[in-house]
């Protein structure tokens, strides 16, 4: 038969280690508010070089844009990195088998199915006609365009229902 101790006897031994979790997570939530305290004065930061980019004339947005894309770069680009020489040959294979993710996601929205060996653009016409418009910019790179709506001010948007019915 077990032995009993009481209604006390627990609750003594689980008593320090009560204490000693509860100051790890008070020093915890110290170290989580000092670094919130840093992680602001950098956000402010780069809120004041957005700033600086937006007075020589970067537009904000696409810029944050490029940041964040290169930013995604990198970690599919770690990606590969992770792998053993193996699972990297094996990871290049299925890239190449199923394509460029932006053609593979335009095929799912339903924008036409390009033949497995062919590089046919199936992306939606606005999408080509902006990529157009960006070559015949010679260069320039002018970014205030971006994220404008349609260039043609005399074009009249269509009817969704409309659009559903056709």
């Amino acid at each position: 038969m077990a032995e009993t101790h009481g209604a006390n006897w627990l609750a003594k031994i689980a008593q320090p280690f009560i204490e000693r979790i509860e100051a790890v997570q008070d020093d915890l939530e110290s170290l989580k508010g000092e670094y919130m305290n840093r992680c602001k004065a950098r956000r402010e930061e780069i809120k004041t070089i957005y700033g600086e980019a937006k007075d020589k004339g970067v537009p904000k947005r696409p810029l944050k844009g490029i940041i964040k894309h290169r930013a995604l770069q990198r970690k599919i680009d770690d990606i590969e990195n992770d792998f053993e020489i193996d699972e990297s040959a094996i990871y290049r294979e299925l890239v190449e088998g199923l394509g460029p993710l932006g053609q593979a996601a335009a095929v799912r929205a339903g924008y036409g199915k390009a033949p497995d060996d062919d590089d046919t653009d199936v992306r939606p016409g606005f999408m080509k006609r902006a990529e157009a418009e960006r070559a015949q910019d010679d260069g320039k790179g002018d970014l205030s365009k971006v994220g404008r709506g349609p260039v043609d001010k005399q074009a009249k948007p269509q009817d969704p229902v409309d659009a559903i019915s056709t």
